[in-house]
């Protein structure tokens, strides 16, 4: 019992500290693929984007439709293009440490 217990954790501990920032930023431009092979919204944040934790995104986040819900879909692309036309900040993060945003915040400084 005591041996699924500690592997359950260590799942969970592994699962939970792989999560990470994408950007943090104003945003350059917004993307939206509507392919066969690829539907998805894509964030570009400006140069000047800073906690870019998450290897290999090159100040890209993804929103893939599949991943999410069809309402959550919205509310992130209304928050990023809330961001782009203010020229605010946004985090984007990822709970799986890829370029998936699972995490979307209109913000001014990093907390």
């Amino acid at each position: 019992m005591i041996r699924v217990i500690f592997l359950a954790l260590l799942l969970f501990l592994s699962y939970s500290v792989n999560a990470d920032n994408i950007a943090f930023g104003t945003v350059k431009g917004i993307k939206i693929y509507d392919d066969t092979n690829d539907k998805s919204i894509r964030i570009h944040f400006n140069d000047s984007a800073v906690r870019q934790e998450v290897e290999g995104c090159g100040l890209v986040a993804k929103i893939t439709f599949s991943l999410h819900e069809k309402e959550v879909v919205d509310r992130m692309l209304s928050l990023v293009m809330t961001a782009y036309i203010s020229g605010k900040k946004i985090r984007a993060y990822s709970f799986k440490d890829n370029c998936e945003a699972d995490f979307l915040s209109l913000q001014e400084t990093y907390f």
